[in-house]
């Protein structure tokens, strides 16, 4: 079953979407907002495998929500909807989103989109990337305190910490040196450096190497990293999950 969260400040849209989305067995309406606000609080905490995206909401253009959906749920899929085509899709196309609608929408092009999604499903999946496959970095160079590079190895780093008011991503160390990375690195770019780098919550990306117990609302590392407190974000929980094998 694959979700979906609706952000359109008008409710009647959400509900005439939300009814004709029902019509798809596989598919099922979680979330709902009306503002870019409202929608960013919820997906502080909540992971919808699709996103339809409203670009003329009340408080600012939609397309300001896709840096923020892009940063911290990389493996979403975004489906912008307007009622003016021109100029506007093509910079949302440019900030991330994956298919789009025009407005008032009719079921024949809602089902066009839904079909391409489902013909990709299972191909775009950035945020998991197989333990298996993909390009093993085993060092890389982050700044220290005094704005030097520091080579280190990746079985090194415990987890990633994000700070939202600086907007920076930081690596905590065995010997718990933290290192911060440079300006601009998503949650995507931390991931597709190691394929043992797995988030677990919007502001924390753990080294699968290191983890040694997963509950529902917190990770709990190995040493040295056993003191830290890492939280687990629910919508998270399940990712994390299908990284192993379950005996």
């Amino acid at each position: 079953m694959k979700t979906v969260m609706i952000v359109d400040d008008d409710k009647s849209a959400q509900d005439k979407l939300h009814d004709m989305l029902a019509a798809y067995s596989d598919i099922k309406v979680i979330l709902v907002a009306g503002t870019i606000e409202e929608a960013k609080h919820i997906l502080s905490s909540e992971s919808p495998d699709i996103l339809f995206l409203d670009l003329e909401l009340p408080d600012g253009n939609g397309m300001d929500l896709l840096d923020f959906v892009h940063e911290y749920h990389p493996g979403m899929y975004v489906i912008v909807f307007t009622a003016f085509y021109e100029g506007v899709n093509g910079e949302a196309y440019k900030r991330g989103e994956n298919d789009y609608l025009l407005k008032p929408i009719i079921p024949n092009e809602l089902d066009k989109v839904i079909r391409r999604y489902q013909a990709l499903d299972g191909n775009t999946d950035t945020q998991t990337p197989d333990l298996r496959k993909g390009k093993l970095y085993d060092t890389i160079a982050m700044l220290t305190m005094k704005n030097e590079l520091r080579p280190t190895k990746c079985s090194e780093i415990g987890f990633f910490r994000y700070n939202s008011e600086r907007k920076l991503w930081t690596a905590i160390l065995e010997d718990s040196t933290a290192l911060t990375l440079r300006k601009g690195t998503t949650a995507r770019d931390i991931m597709q450096l190691n394929p043992l780098f797995q988030q677990c919550h919007q502001s924390f990306i753990v080294n699968l190497s290191h983890v040694r117990l997963i509950g529902n609302t917190q990770v709990r590392l190995r040493k040295p990293f056993h003191l830290y407190s890492i939280p687990m974000g629910r919508t998270f929980f399940k990712p994390m999950l299908n990284r192993f094998k379950l005996v």
